[in-house]
């Protein structure tokens, strides 16, 4: 009987069709009855299960009334079986995401031992890191020495004693900061370091903000949170044409507001794309890894999204790249490095190192053309202190 019962569940099973048996069955020794079946669905309509009800009390058949609450009853099943499963689907989702959660709050926090460990190591003097220079390199230091350093350009700019940051808490804010940049080739942790960097140079010494009262210097200080909205060029290209206006009519007054305010924007820029403000080796081995970076995304465009990438981002265009590297100095940087100079003159070396580097790659992209070369090498850097 059980076997023909099992034959019975798989037909209605297989086909979707309520099924009645009416004629007798011995469901159980020395008993007769008559069979009901019926599918299980899901919300989709998928059929999950089978329902059999066995032998009315009054031994008569099951008639149309019983098939109707039957169906009402596999409706109901269906419901609870499917809610059993989301809730089951639910619950290891939840234990998922718990122990994400878990791995990626061990991961993007400091622990106690990386702490401790930096809390040991003596901060040279900003002079031996040479980061009071605007020609600084970039690539000098390793991934914990940029923890040092930015530690030591916290403490040269009295940061840590006006806002009373505990040393230990201000290392194990920047060492989760350091993890909490994505693992990508140029907008990286070194990335981030290198225009903090750069905003410590313009500031240490020659300092543009000294002339303000301490209460405006203070108000500037506090908001310079909001200034790394303006490393996005589409805001740089929005406000520089105010900016040039203003230098060129001499008219850029340190006491206004709204200058000063204009001002920390396009500094924030310059910090940002200062890279092509330095040495030939460090403007170049940039240069490759950002391209290498864009790249990658370019090849994510084009096989996920289907899409043809901009120039910048299309491997196919990789011999472009001297070309579009002149372009982005003179379109983009030049300008600004030109204009910030006439307002800060002590500026002008990150002007003379743009337009050295756009003269470089301008000979490239023209050597290219002629077909004398497929990109030129950089000189022979010096030894550099590995990542780690």
């Amino acid at each position: 009987m059980a076997k023909h019962l099992l034959h019975l569940a798989e037909q209605v099973a297989s086909t979707g069709e309520n099924l009645n048996i009416a004629e007798c069955l011995e469901v159980e020794k020395g008993s007769a009855g008559n069979v009901r079946s019926m599918p299980i669905r899901n919300r989709n309509f998928q059929i999950i299960g089978v329902a059999k009800i066995i032998n009315k009390l009054n031994g008569q058949p099951f008639d149309e009334n019983d098939e109707q609450l039957f169906e009402a009853f596999t409706i109901f099943c269906g419901l609870g079986i499917n809610n059993t499963l989301m809730y089951n689907e639910l619950e290891k989702a939840m234990a998922r995401q718990k122990v994400a959660i878990e791995v990626l709050s061990y991961h993007a926090t400091a622990s106690g031992d990386e702490v401790v460990c930096l809390q040991r190591e003596v901060i040279p003097d900003a002079s031996k890191w040479n980061l009071g220079s605007l020609t600084f390199d970039d690539f000098s230091l390793t991934q914990d020495q940029m923890v040092l350093a930015a530690v030591r350009m916290f403490t040269d700019l009295r940061l840590t004693s006006k806002f009373k940051i505990e040393y230990k808490t201000l290392l194990r804010c920047l060492i989760t900061v350091k993890r909490n940049y994505r693992n990508v080739t140029y907008h990286n942790w070194r990335h981030a370091f290198n225009v903090a960097h750069n905003m410590f140079a313009i500031m240490k010494g020659h300092n543009i903000f000294s002339n303000l009262p301490s209460e405006q210097y203070s108000r500037v200080m506090n908001i310079l949170k909001a200034s790394i909205l303006a490393t996005d060029l589409t805001v740089y290209l929005q406000v520089r044409t105010q900016f040039f206006s203003l230098v060129a009519d001499n008219q850029f007054d340190f006491s206004n507001r709204s200058h000063r305010n204009l001002l920390r924007s396009l500094l924030m820029t310059a910090c940002d794309i200062a890279a092509s403000t330095k040495p030939w080796d460090i403007q170049f081995k940039v240069a490759k890894l950002v391209t290498s970076e864009f790249f990658d995304q370019g090849d994510l465009e084009k096989t996920k999204l289907k899409i043809t990438p901009p120039a910048l981002m299309d491997r196919d265009r990789k011999h472009e790249l001297s070309l579009l590297q002149m372009c982005w100095i003179k379109d983009i940087c030049l300008p600004l490095f030109e204009g910030l100079a006439k307002v800060i003159p002590k500026l002008a070396p990150m002007r003379d190192g743009a337009l050295k580097n756009m003269a470089k790659w301008s000979k490239i992209a023209a050597a290219q053309e002629n077909g004398a070369c497929d990109l030129l090498e950089p000189p022979e850097p010096q030894p550099r202190v590995p990542d780690g």
